[in-house]
C-alpha cells in the first residue's frame, strides 16, 4: 500500500511478504450435499442441498421440506441458512428411517441466517423433515431457506 506525505512530495510503500502458509481445508462435507428433497413444486435437483447458499423463495403453502439421505446416517448437528417460518410459530427438525414414523431431532428458533443445531438422535435415519406448527389459529409456512446441511 501506498501514502503520499501531504505537501512533502514523498511517499512511503510498505509491503508485507512471509513464508508460504498452507490454509486449512475444509474436510466436513455434509452427508446431505447433493441428497434430494421434497416439498410443494420442489426442482428435480433440490436447491437446498447444493451448498450454494441461494436464496429460496417458496410459494404459498410450505409446510415442511423432507431432506432424503442416499443411506440412512446417525447425525449429530445440523445448519439452516436463511429461514423464515410464518409467526407465531413452533418449528422441529424430525428425522426417520423409513419416511412414515418420525422421531424429534432439534428443535428450531423462529426464524435466523444461521442456525447450527446439535442433534438428539442415536438411530440412523434416512429422511429429515423441518416441519412447523402455528402457534395461532393461522396456517405455518416455510417461506425462505437458502441451504439446510446434515453432518454425522
Amino acid at each position: 500500500a501506498s501514502s503520499p506525505v501531504k505537501g512533502s512530495g514523498t511517499t512511503f510503500t510498505l509491503r508485507y511478504q512471509s513464508d508460504t502458509a498452507t490454509l486449512p481445508v475444509r474436510t466436513k462435507v455434509p452427508v446431505s450435499r447433493g441428497a434430494a428433497c421434497a416439498y410443494t413444486n420442489a426442482p428435480a435437483v433440490c436447491p437446498l442441498t447444493d451448498g450454494k447458499t441461494d436464496r429460496v423463495q417458496f410459494a404459498s403453502g410450505v409446510p415442511d421440506v423432507t431432506v432424503t439421505l442416499a443411506t440412512a446416517k446417525v447425525l449429530k448437528k445440523a445448519v439452516l441458512r436463511g429461514a423464515t417460518f410464518s409467526t407465531p410459530s413452533t418449528v422441529a427438525l424430525e428425522g426417520s428411517p423409513d419416511g412414515t414414523t418420525w422421531s424429534p431431532l432439534a428443535t428450531v428458533a423462529a426464524s435466523g441466517q444461521y442456525q447450527e443445531l446439535d442433534l438428539t438422535t442415536g438411530a440412523a435415519v434416512k429422511h429429515v423433515r423441518l416441519k412447523g406448527t402455528r402457534t395461532d389459529t393461522g396456517t405455518f409456512d416455510i417461506l425462505n431457506l437458502d441451504e439446510l446441511s446434515l453432518f454425522e
